[in-house]
């Protein structure tokens, strides 16, 4: 039995247990007045603590699942209940389970109302939700919280994800690290974690597109070079070239690495080029997503 089965299974359990405990407690009223034996009030009492028990662990469950299938529109209200539910409740799993339920509720809300004014609404709750969920022992809203703290783009945002791709091993996910400081506007940091990961392409390429926007195109055009040396049948490196040489004011040796890139690759010289350049700039490419979810450029 998986999971989310389980938690299925919980919930209906707890919400029987809750219908059942009135029921069970009259009963014993009613047994001991006509039987007036106290092993049926014994039985009663170890009956009435087990319903107890699982309306105690699956009430917080059930109320979260329940609205994670509602389709209220009032996350404020929602958070009010998602608190309580996680309040009420000692066991830390249940406490991110919940935390975890709106937060996946609330991203999937952004999607169906897209452009709503409720959008910046449901993507804090979301944010928010998602990194209670982790430190009550998630993993699985890691990369919900990450995607939406980059896109929110707040320094204390790419701090947390920073610290959170640390935790999980800097050297596996060094080009998000180095994402991160691009965004943050933090050159020094992403200079650093390139040289401590030079064996990744991903960070040789973005050494070149960091000393560009230090506004230093010599060492720019020198990474890059280097890279070329290595490499010289990856058309990305004359691509990105290009954009050195461009930036330089150099257009005819900008447009002689762009002939390179229709030799070497011309199925990609197209749409796969254009979504090359630009997703190099890391701030044009989270521009329209802060736009639909915290409703900002």
């Amino acid at each position: 039995m998986n999971t989310e089965n389980l938690w299925i299974l919980l919930t209906f359990a707890g919400w029987i247990s809750i219908l059942l405990l009135p029921c069970l407690i009259l009963l014993s009223v009613i047994a001991y007045i006509k039987l007036r034996k106290k092993i049926v009030v014994l039985i009663s009492l170890i009956l009435f603590l087990f319903l107890g028990f699982w309306v105690y662990i699956s009430l917080p469950v059930g109320v979260s699942n329940i609205i994670s299938f509602t389709k209220n529109t009032n996350p404020e209200t929602e958070q009010k209940f998602v608190d309580f539910s996680a309040k009420i409740t000692p066991f830390k799993n249940i406490k991110s389970k919940i935390y975890e339920i709106f937060a996946y509720k609330c991203n999937s809300m952004i999607n169906q109302i897209t452009y709503s004014p409720q959008n910046p609404v449901y993507a804090q709750k979301a944010l928010e939700n998602a990194y209670k969920a982790y430190e009550y022992g998630s993993w699985k809203t890691l990369p919900l919280y990450v995607y939406l703290a980059t896109i929110r783009g707040q320094n204390e945002d790419y701090d947390k994800a920073i610290y959170i791709y640390n935790k999980l091993g800097s050297s596996a996910y060094a080009c998000h690290i180095i994402t991160l400081y691009v965004l943050k506007k933090d050159y020094n940091s992403a200079l650093q974690t390139i040289n401590e990961n030079s064996g990744k392409k991903c960070a040789r390429r973005a050494k070149a597109d960091i000393y560009l926007r230090m506004n230093d195109s010599d060492k720019a055009l020198s990474c890059i070079n280097q890279e070329i040396q290595k490499y010289p049948r990856n058309w990305l490196n004359y691509a990105q070239r290009a954009q050195i040489y461009y930036a330089m004011g150099n257009y005819k040796l900008a447009q002689k690495d762009f002939n390179k890139v229709k030799q070497l690759a011309p199925q990609f010289i197209t749409q796969s080029l254009e979504k090359y350049i630009e997703g190099a700039d890391y701030e044009k490419k989270y521009t329209n997503l802060r736009k639909i979810y915290f409703g900002k450029s």
